[in-house]
């Protein structure tokens, strides 16, 4: 009696939202063609040796199973086709407003760098960048020298510190800094500004907040941008308030 193998399921892929599937072209074997296969066998079984009907059953109950395990794959690949128009929706709908993101984790992809950034509220003389992975390991020192205060911008190889490739994910950051006496600098790991653009170089939306990026995820506090629109034929005139 023909064995029915789930394999044939692998490598199936979501079109979009909703969209239609056709499963007898992607399973070696669907259900309609199963009960075919079926009640020939029945009518052509040989009277002197009948089919056993223990092994039909496991076979009707493996069917049932890869057709269920299939209906979920469908689902799945539809809700994450909606989770990733929700994304874009949200981040598209903050170009213009100012928020203020935690940049205290970088999003390491399978290839290329990371960048950062973090804030000195004063100048330092030596600062550097640990980096942990999500046990709390130190897998990187990055020093980036003496800075003035103000925003400071890093980028990390995906290395650790004996060059060996760490794995995509996310990491977390502290920064070591001090003054040329050897005093401790305060650090922040926040960052405010106004969104300028959505990118999608990285195959995620990243908010560009001048030249730095963050991810959705990190964003903590959205302002909306005041804005004041004037009545056609009307112009606006703001008059400087007295001290």
């Amino acid at each position: 009696m023909t064995t029915i193998s789930g394999s044939g399921t692998a490598g199936r892929t979501s079109a979009g939202l909703g969209a239609p599937t056709s499963q007898s072209s992607q399973s070696g074997l669907d259900g309609e063609s199963f009960m075919r296969l079926l009640v020939a066998q029945i009518r052509h079984q040989d009277p002197l040796q009948p089919m056993d009907t223990t092994q039909m059953m496991s076979q009707l109950t493996q069917l049932t199973s890869v057709e269920r395990l299939v209906a979920i794959d469908d689902r799945l690949g539809e809700l994450s086709v909606a989770t990733a128009s929700v994304a874009n929706a949200q981040a598209t709908d903050l170009v213009g407003r100012t928020v203020e993101a935690d940049t205290s984790q970088l999003m390491l992809t399978d290839a290329g760098a990371a960048s950062g950034t973090f804030e000195l509220r004063g100048a330092s003389a030596s600062t550097r960048v640990e980096i942990r992975d999500g046990s709390g390991r130190l897998v990187r020192t990055v020093d980036v020298g003496p800075k003035p205060a103000g925003q400071v911008s890093f980028t990390w190889d995906g290395d650790d510190d004996v060059g060996n490739r760490q794995l995509a994910g996310r990491y977390r950051i502290s920064v070591v800094a001090a003054d040329a006496e050897g005093r401790s600098v305060t650090s922040s790991t926040r960052l405010r500004g106004e969104v300028d653009a959505i990118s999608y170089e990285n195959g995620y939306p990243e908010l560009r907040i001048g030249r730095e990026r963050v991810l959705l995820g990190d964003v903590r506090s959205v302002e909306e941008t005041p804005t004041t629109t004037a009545a056609p034929g009307m112009t606006i005139t703001r008059t400087p308030t007295a001290p």
